[in-house]
């Protein structure tokens, strides 16, 4: 039989008895046996992986010891061997020795442990440690220089071949790539210039030698921020261009820029001009400047994770507004009391001042006026000596659109000289050099000269000035002798009867001259009467022509209906297609033409005097004036009347009076 239940290391005695159906005989004598625990068997030393620092022992483990003992030694001599482990369980069979340096021939025993103590040593067994370090104190830090680059540091392995680094932007270790491959084991320094600013990268290290490659190190991060531009510069272009340069350093690792401008308000903070997306741009004009404001600007680099800090700040005061250019008069022919001021924008000011004074007026010397900015204090509240001249202002203008400005309060006749000036953040800027010019009367239009042969007397009419006060008339005989020989104080009374003619004197030449309180206009057209034989030297069959039809269907430049006529009104609206207008009946107006064939409506209001033919007659004359002078203004070369009633007058050579009648029909 076999006995399992033994302990090494304890002495034991055994004896045999017979047993029979009476009982147990007599034992036999006693033997003993003093077991004791051998060396395991089995022993053997290996690393695994290349890449582990330890060494692994494994043994057959022996059943009912207390333990084990493992010795190491760097040489096989038995008085080498000291204790690096003790087990106290039967059951281990392997262990890791971790205390192992990297190519050290190492030697191993191995023995057991029972009641008594330790087993002989098993034979020893030898291993040579390769496996591969992994380099430590890995750090990466970020150095400014050209190119800039990510600057990593390690614990060199001597006894390496050289190192591998991978980078990542993950933790993930399937992320990681190879980025450089050094093959000299003393360098203990790389650098990685192909980062990207604002993006947080992890590195890793590891051996690499005869044998292959060690595992990697711990990571560690970096997240480069781009640094701001540097210098930053700002300057003036020209006043014709009105911007700001600003210019800077490129940054290499940048994505981008972000322009900002505050001005010097207390409460000014920065805001953004503009983003650029070009890393390489290395310029931007600010556009948006105004003449005489100091402006702060900073620049940011852009990156992957936002904005950096803000540059250096530069300061830049920009210039007063210069004068507008092309400031020049213009008088419309046919205008009256009226001078047109035009001249050239001024980018980026803040508005016009025009100013005006009489060419005669004693109180100020042209010659005298300054129109320069005087200005030692940019930051007073006005310029041109404070805007001495402010009592001859005559507009302000705020409108940066507006280039012209009509001016109405004149008189005619009277010489003015007029400047603008800019007016800038701090106040009124330059002016422009003085301009003058006068306005003048329009002169009567279509003089013509009708002879009454019975009554000796030339009979001249004329379309009205509305903007005069009346009229003079000059003849000129044939000896060249000029003299007025009338003035008209109506400006409505557009006929002058010359009751002087002498036939020695002939040919006459007439002309007619509006005058008002201050003026008088260019002379009209000229009429020549030759003899008194004649009624008419003048021929107007071919102006005139009389039809009878539909109004509606004339193609001319315009139709003439009156406004105080409802029926006729609403006759020619319905034609035309006009709905939903309210017709101002008090002034002369028109209207776009609609589904007609004319290229206008002119509406004109007319309430007949018909207290006696004379009256009558003013109040025709007076619409036709008005009429007249309305198209005359609108460019009109051929307009249509409707008949202003059959018999309401009649021609009446005795009295010297003549009409045209007409009796067209509107239906």
């Amino acid at each position: 039989m076999e006995d399992n239940s033994f302990k090494f290391g304890v002495h034991y005695c055994y004896a045999v008895a017979s047993i029979d159906e009476v009982g147990e005989s007599k034992q036999s004598d006693p033997m003993s046996i003093f077991p004791r625990a051998p060396a395991p068997v089995g022993f053997i030393a290996f690393y695994t992986e290349r890449t582990s620092k330890s060494v692994t022992l494994q043994w057959k483990p022996i059943t009912n010891c207390k333990g084990y003992i493992i010795k190491r030694a760097t040489d096989s001599s038995t008085n080498s061997f000291f204790v690096i482990k003790k087990i106290h369980e039967s059951s281990v069979n392997e262990i890791q020795d971790t205390s192992v340096t990297f190519g050290t021939h190492y030697y191993y025993t191995i023995s057991s442990v029972d009641q008594i103590g330790e087993s002989n040593q098993s034979k020893s067994i030898g291993i040579v440690c390769h496996w591969i370090p992994v380099p430590t104190n890995l750090t990466a830090s970020y150095i400014k220089s050209s190119p800039d680059s990510i600057t990593l540091h390690w614990q060199p392995i001597v006894k390496g071949k050289g190192y591998t680094i991978k980078r990542a932007t993950t933790l993930l270790p399937s992320t990681f790539a190879i980025i450089k491959t050094l093959n000299d084991s003393l360098i203990s320094h790389a650098e990685d210039t192909s980062f990207i600013c604002g993006i947080t990268y992890y590195y890793t290290i590891s051996t690499i030698d005869e044998g292959g490659e060690s595992i990697q190190s711990d990571p560690v991060s970096i997240c480069v921020r781009a640094p701001p531009p540097t210098n930053l510069s700002a300057s003036f272009d020209n006043h014709d261009t009105a911007l700001v340069i600003l210019r800077w350093s490129a940054i290499s690792t940048a994505a981008g820029y972000i322009v900002k401008r505050a001005t010097t308000s207390p409460s000014s903070s920065f805001s953004t001009l503009k983003q650029l997306d070009d890393p390489s741009t290395i310029e931007f004009q600010d556009k948006s400047i105004l003449f005489g404001a100091t402006y702060n600007y900073v620049i940011t680099s852009l990156d992957k994770a936002g904005e950096s800090d803000d540059s250096s700040m530069v300061s830049i005061h920009c210039p007063r507004a210069p004068a507008p250019k092309k400031f020049e008069i213009m008088i419309s022919k046919g205008t009256s009391s009226t001078i047109m001021l035009h001249w050239s924008i001024v980018s980026n000011c803040s508005g016009y001042r025009i100013y005006r004074f009489m060419a005669n007026d004693p109180s100020i010397a042209s010659d005298s006026i300054i129109f320069s900015c005087n200005c030692q204090d940019k930051n007073q509240s006005q310029c041109i000596e404070n805007d001495k001249y402010s009592k001859f202002l005559l507009a302000t203008i705020s409108d940066l659109t507006i280039s012209s400005y009509t001016d109405s309060n004149i008189k005619n006749g009277i010489e003015y000289h007029y400047w603008i000036a800019s007016v800038d953040v701090i106040g009124v800027s330059f002016g422009s050099q003085l301009v003058s010019g006068k306005a003048v009367l329009p002169a009567p239009t279509n003089l013509r000269a009708k002879v009454l042969v019975k009554h000796n007397t030339t009979v001249l009419c004329w379309i009205s000035v509305p903007t005069a006060t009346g009229y003079r008339i000059e003849r000129k005989n044939k000896s060249g002798h000029l003299e007025t020989i009338g003035r008209l104080s109506d400006v409505s009374d557009t006929k002058f009867h010359d009751k002087q003619c002498v036939l020695r004197d002939m040919p006459y030449i007439y002309t007619v001259y509006a005058i008002d309180d201050t003026s008088e206009s260019e002379p009209s057209n000229q009429v020549q009467v030759t003899s008194l034989s004649s009624e008419d030297q003048t021929d107007y069959s071919d102006l005139v022509e009389v039809r009878f039809g539909n109004l509606v269907t004339e193609k001319v430049d315009a139709i003439v209906i009156c406004s105080t006529s409802e029926r006729l009104v609403e006759s020619v609206l319905t034609a035309s297609g006009i709905k939903n207008i309210d017709v101002d009946k008090q002034r002369c107006i028109s209207l776009p033409a609609g589904r007609l064939s004319c290229k206008s409506i002119i509406l004109n209001p007319w309430t007949p005097d018909v207290k006696d033919e004379v009256g009558l007659e003013n109040s025709i004359r007076q619409f036709m004036n008005t009429t007249f002078q309305y198209a005359v203004q609108a460019q009109c070369k051929t307009i249509a009347f409707p008949a202003l009633g059959k018999s309401i007058f009649s021609s009446n050579r005795s009295q010297g009076n003549a009409f045209l009648v007409t009796s067209n029909k509107v239906h």
